[in-house]
């Protein structure tokens, strides 16, 4: 039987990303562990959204500024991923990836998908 990732596991994990009591290499290896594992399932499609997030941090950059706007998903209803996709889409858009990129050009996890847009 697979384990369920809840929204307060998700929860927890960002407060103690934000909280520094975890780094960016932890959270992406707890979503690496789950994402895509049969022995995971996910609470609702809010949860499986943001697991996309953390297992894809290294890609999108994702830092602990972004933390409150994951926290923020977790406020989505089950049954509005439209809703959360919105809200992903409109936050992304906020971003300075080319600041980003250069401040983070030389981290092991996010240095190599720093170069690959100038």
């Amino acid at each position: 039987m697979a384990k369920i990732i809840t929204r307060q596991e998700i929860r927890e994990l960002l407060n103690r990303w934000q909280a520094h009591e975890v780094n960016h290499g932890f959270v992406y290896d707890w979503a690496n562990e789950r994402y895509g594992s049969k022995r995971w399932d996910t609470e609702d499609e809010i949860v499986d959204q943001l697991l996309t997030e953390l297992f894809t941090l290294d890609m999108n950059l994702t830092t602990t500024e972004d933390i409150p706007h994951l926290l923020n998903l977790l406020t989505v209803p089950q049954g509005q991923i439209g809703t959360a996709m919105a809200l992903i889409r409109d936050y992304t858009r906020t971003i300075d990836l080319k600041s980003r990129r250069l401040a983070l050009a030389k981290d092991p996890l996010y240095g190599p998908h720093c170069k690959l847009a100038k």
